[in-house]
C-alpha cells in the first residue's frame, strides 16, 4: 500500500508544479498582453494626433491663403483710391470688376468717401447700401471709426448677412497719397461658405469633426460659428490651431470623424501571439514587429496626405532635425527626401545670416514649444539647392509627442504674388503710356529732393519741356502716332537723363525733370543734349517720317524759402519764353536778367 500512496503523492506534486507553471505562464502572458495593448493604444493615439495635426495644418494654410488673397484685393482697391482719390464711379466699377473676376470669395466691394457709401460693385442686390452714412448706423459707425483711428484693416464676423448667408466684413481706411488726409473707407464682404469651400473644408469634413470659433477675431474668447462647441472642451482632447487674421485670430479644434479610437486595430494580433507562443521572447519579437508595422503605416498615411498638398510640409524635432519632408518640399527646395531626413533644417534652407537667430529660437522651442514663429503666418526668404533665394510664406504649429516638442511647418512659394504686388505698385506710380513716373509720384519724389537740397544748401535745378506742335501731329497722323511719339519721349529720357535725375510725365505732352546737385550751367548742358537727341528721333507713319522738337524751360533754386510749385512755375514761364522765341530751344528764367544787365 505504501508505494501506491507515494506514487499518488508524486503525481499530485507534478500536477501542482505544472499548475504553478501554467499559472505563471498565464500570468506572464496576461501581463505582457496588457502592457503591449496599452503601448499599442498609446502609439495609435499619437499616430492619430499626427495625422489630424497635418491635415488641420494643411487646411489652415489654405484657409489663411484664401483669406489673405481676398484681403490683398481689398488692399489693392484702397491703394488705387489712395493715389487716385478723384476716381469716378465708372473707374471704380472697372477696377472692382477686374478684382472680382479672379477666383475669390468676395461678394461685393464698396467705397465710402467721408463715411458715405458712394461706390458699390456689383450694384445688383446692393442698391440700398448706396448713400448709406455710417454715422447714422450706431453699430456700424463704431467699427468704421475704429478702422479710421487705427489706420489698419479691420475684419468683422462671421456674421449673418442681410442678403442671406454668412460672411466676413473687411474695412480698410484710405488716406490720400501725398498729403495723408483721410479719404474714407473701402469695405468688402467675403462669403464664408465660399471661403471654406475653396480652402477644402468639404474634403476635410469627410475625415474630421471640425469646429471654429473666434467671431470678430477674438480667438478662443469668441463665439463658435462653425461646428460643435463641445470640441473646445478639455474632455474632447481635440487638436487645436489658430488661424491668423489682420486684427485677431480664429481658433480651430478637430478630432477624427466619430472621435478618437480607443484601441489599436492590431490588438487582436497581440492576443493571438501571446496565447500561441506564451513566451516573453516571442512576445517581444511580435511587439517589435507590430511597432514597426504601426510606424510604417503611420508614415504611409502621412505621406499620402502630404501628396495632395501643393505646400511644402516639413516636420522637425526640438534639435532641428528633419523627420518629415513631403514631395512639395522636394519640388520647392530641390532636395530629395533622402537628402534631408536627419539634417538640420535651418542649416540648409535658411539664409546664412538668419541661421544663428533661428537656432536661438529653437533652444526656447525645445523647452516650451513656443517661439516667435509658432502659431503665426510670416514671410521669410528660403534658399533652394541651386542657391537661389526666393520669398516664402510660412506657418508653424507645435505638437508634443512622447514628451518632446515637434514643429510642423507649411511653406508656400509666393514669388508670383510678390511679382503681382510689385506690378500693382508700378500701376499706381508710373505713367502707363511712357513708363515714366506719373505726375503725383513725380511731385512726391521731386519735393523730397528739393527739401534735401535746401537743408544741405545744394544746387538744384528744375526743367520742364513739352513737344512743339504736338496737336498738329495728332490731328494730321492720328492719336496712335501721337502716342508712339510720347513713348519715344519716355525712351529717350531714360537714355539721356542721369541716374540722379528725377523725371516724369506731368501733363498731356508736358514732362518735368528735377536735377539735384546741379548748377544752371550743367542743367543747360543736359537740356541741350536732350533737345538735340529729340531732333534725331523719328516715327514712321504709314510710310511718312514724322519728326518732332521740344521747347525747354529751366529754373534754378535761388532761395531756401522756395517751394516746388514756385520753381515749377518759373520753369513753365521759361518754357513759354522758349515757345515765343521760336521753339526748339532751351531758355532759363534767368536769361532775361542777364540781357537786362
Amino acid at each position: 500500500m505504501l508505494p501506491r500512496k507515494q506514487f499518488h503523492l508524486s503525481d499530485v506534486m507534478r500536477c501542482r508544479k505544472t499548475l504553478v507553471w501554467l499559472l505563471v505562464i498565464a500570468f506572464s502572458a496576461a501581463c505582457a498582453d496588457y502592457a503591449m495593448c496599452r503601448l499599442l493604444a498609446r502609439q495609435f493615439r499619437q499616430d492619430q494626433e499626427i495625422a489630424v495635426t497635418l491635415e488641420l495644418g494643411a487646411f489652415r494654410a489654405r484657409l489663411e491663403e484664401r483669406i489673405n488673397t481676398n484681403l490683398y484685393l481689398v488692399h489693392g482697391m484702397a491703394a488705387n483710391i489712395a493715389v487716385r482719390p478723384d476716381m469716378s464711379a465708372r473707374e471704380f466699377d472697372d477696377l472692382a470688376r477686374a478684382l472680382l473676376s479672379t477666383r475669390n470669395s468676395l461678394r461685393n466691394i464698396g467705397a465710402a468717401p467721408d463715411f458715405i457709401i458712394r461706390f458699390m460693385y456689383p450694384p445688383e442686390g446692393n442698391e440700398k447700401a448706396l448713400g448709406l452714412d455710417y454715422r447714422t448706423v450706431p453699430d456700424q459707425w463704431d467699427k468704421a471709426l475704429a478702422a479710421k483711428e487705427s489706420g489698419q484693416m479691420a475684419v468683422a464676423g462671421p456674421l449673418n448677412l442681410v442678403q442671406g448667408g454668412v460672411g466676413l466684413v473687411a474695412r480698410v481706411p484710405v488716406f490720400r497719397d501725398g498729403d495723408g488726409d483721410f479719404w474714407g473707407l473701402v469695405s468688402a464682404v467675403i462669403d464664408l461658405d465660399t471661403l471654406l469651400e475653396l480652402a477644402g473644408e468639404g474634403a476635410l469634413a469627410a475625415r474630421l469633426d471640425l469646429a471654429m470659433r473666434g467671431r470678430d477675431g477674438k480667438g478662443l474668447r469668441g463665439e463658435v460659428f462653425s461646428g460643435t462647441a463641445a470640441l473646445f472642451d478639455e474632455g474632447a482632447q481635440a487638436v487645436t490651431m489658430n488661424v491668423s487674421l489682420p486684427s485677431g485670430s480664429w481658433a480651430m479644434a478637430a478630432v477624427p470623424k466619430g472621435g478618437w479610437a480607443t484601441g489599436s486595430p492590431y490588438a487582436w494580433a497581440v492576443h493571438a501571439s501571446v496565447l500561441l507562443l506564451a513566451v516573453v521572447g516571442c512576445f517581444a519579437r511580435i511587439q517589435s514587429s507590430c511597432n514597426r508595422l504601426s510606424l510604417a503605416e503611420s508614415e504611409s498615411r502621412m505621406r499620402a496626405m502630404s501628396q495632395a498638398s501643393h505646400d511644402a510640409l516639413v516636420m522637425i524635432d526640438a534639435d532641428d532635425h528633419i523627420t518629415f519632408w513631403n514631395p512639395a518640399a522636394e519640388a520647392m527646395f530641390g532636395y530629395a527626401e533622402a537628402e534631408m531626413l536627419g539634417r538640420n533644417m535651418h542649416d540648409v534652407i535658411v539664409k546664412p545670416t538668419q541661421v544663428e537667430t533661428a537656432k536661438h529660437a529653437m533652444a526656447r522651442f525645445a523647452k516650451t514649444g513656443t517661439g516667435p514663429v509658432v502659431g503665426r503666418v510670416m514671410e521669410m526668404e528660403g534658399v533652394r539647392k541651386s542657391g537661389e533665394i526666393f520669398p516664402v510664406e510660412r506657418s508653424v504649429a507645435a505638437v508634443q509627442l512622447r514628451g518632446q516638442w515637434f514643429a510642423v511647418g507649411s511653406m508656400r512659394d509666393i514669388s508670383a504674388r510678390k511679382l503681382a504686388e510689385r506690378r500693382l505698385s508700378e500701376l499706381a506710380t508710373l505713367d502707363e503710356l511712357t513708363g515714366l513716373a506719373n505726375r503725383r509720384h513725380f511731385m512726391v519724389l521731386a519735393e523730397a529732393q528739393l527739401r534735401q537740397a535746401i537743408r544741405y544748401r545744394q544746387d538744384f535745378c528744375f526743367l520742364m519741356f513739352d513737344l512743339d506742335h504736338f496737336k498738329t501731329i495728332n490731328d494730321t497722323f492720328g492719336h496712335d502716332i501721337g502716342d508712339e511719339v510720347l513713348r519715344r519721349v519716355g525712351h529717350v529720357m531714360r537714355q539721356v537723363m542721369r541716374g540722379t535725375d528725377i523725371f516724369g510725365r506731368v501733363g498731356g505732352e508736358e514732362f518735368a525733370v528735377a536735377m539735384p546737385e546741379t548748377d544752371l550751367a550743367a542743367a543747360r548742358s543736359v537740356a541741350e543734349r536732350l533737345r538735340e537727341k529729340f531732333m534725331e528721333v523719328t516715327v514712321d507713319a504709314w510710310g511718312k517720317t514724322v519728326g518732332f522738337t521740344v521747347s525747354i524751360g529751366l529754373a534754378r533754386l535761388q532761395s531756401p524759402e522756395t517751394v516746388l510749385s514756385q520753381l515749377m512755375k518759373r520753369a513753365d514761364l521759361a518754357l513759354y519764353e522758349a515757345k515765343r522765341g521760336g521753339r526748339n530751344r532751351v531758355v532759363s528764367d534767368e536769361d532775361g536778367d542777364r540781357q537786362d544787365a
